[in-house]
């Protein structure tokens, strides 16, 4: 039995006004739900995002130079404008050691500020002959340094239900530690082709080859 046979044979008209249609249509629709999955961030981009992103700590989560030079505690530098080197802060290793007064320690942009300092001159201001660090120019206090959640807070909402996942979006999803997302299924759809003028690639309307097989 043919397709429009079938269609006749159950009572459904062959054609529709087009308000029937688009009833007929939004009927099959209402009842759907999205759907939702999980997805890692390898493979989120150009997806919708069905969660609000929030970070649960703040960014940066301490006190970190903004330039790469010398931290120290502004109210301990003397009038000679002259600090004591005794240690180093990189970014992922923060400084390990007892402070001194008069101190200074060695620090790379985004490294940790160590506790008792609050100023960070940069390294183009200084002379170093050794362990002596002399400052050319003084920075003010709080010079150079950014302090904890100077970028957003923690509880902050990163990234909103809804918007579509760039490269730059799934990287803030990474620094507020997320591995993976809860994204929006993609549709699926079909297409379906009906009437007499139609015919399968490549043959007449009575079913024979237009050209032989090659």
């Amino acid at each position: 039995m043919t397709l429009e046979a079938q269609i006749l044979a159950r009572g459904i008209p062959m054609r529709v006004s087009l308000r029937q249609a688009q009833e007929t249509i939004a009927a099959a629709l209402m009842p759907l739900r999205v759907a939702f999955e999980n997805l890692g961030l390898d493979e989120a981009l150009g997806r919708f995002l069905a969660e609000d992103v929030v970070i649960g700590h703040a960014l940066p989560p301490f006190a970190a130079s903004a330039m790469d030079g010398y931290a120290f505690r502004h109210g301990e530098m003397g009038s000679s404008m002259e600090l004591r080197l005794i240690g180093e802060s990189r970014a992922g290793k923060g400084f390990i050691g007892d402070w001194q007064p008069g101190a200074c320690v060695r620090i790379s942009t985004g490294a940790p500020i160590p506790d008792r300092c609050d100023t960070v001159v940069i390294q183009e201001n200084t002379e170093r002959e050794r362990d002596c660090i002399r400052v050319t120019a003084a920075p003010a206090v709080g010079a150079n340094v950014r302090p904890a959640g100077d970028e957003c807070l923690a509880g902050s909402r990163l990234l909103a239900r809804g918007e579509r996942l760039t490269a730059r979006k799934l990287a803030l999803a990474a620094t507020a530690g997320r591995a993976g997302l809860r994204g929006h299924s993609q549709p699926r759809g079909a297409c379906v082709a009906t009437g007499g003028e139609l015919a399968r690639a490549g043959t007449s309307h009575s079913g024979a080859p237009l050209y032989g097989r090659h």
